[in-house]
């Protein structure tokens, strides 16, 4: 039996740019938390060059669920390293 302490989501995927459904996301975060706790992290790097939503409204009573973004991609400021992390108190 598997027991992640961590386990990361591509949102959209590089480089098919294939999005995570919000249903399957919280299926994933359901079975960590089952088997768990588990941390659940959507790394949503390139999330701009996406047409699906983003999956932060998804965080909000989740306190195992991280959201990942970076300014790196979308904002060209690679040299920088900038990002942030979104999740609920």
């Amino acid at each position: 039996e598997h027991r992640p302490e961590v386990v990361f989501i591509t949102s959209p995927n590089n480089p098919t740019g294939t999005a995570v459904e919000a249903d399957t996301v919280l299926a994933l975060y359901d079975a960590a938390q089952a088997a768990g706790p588990s941390i659940v992290v959507v790394d949503e790097a390139y999330g701009e060059f996406s047409h699906q939503p983003s999956l932060l409204p998804l965080i909000e009573g989740r306190r195992n669920l991280i959201v990942s973004r970076t300014m790196s991609k979308a904002f060209g400021a690679a040299g920088l390293r900038l990002g942030y992390l979104a999740a609920d108190p």
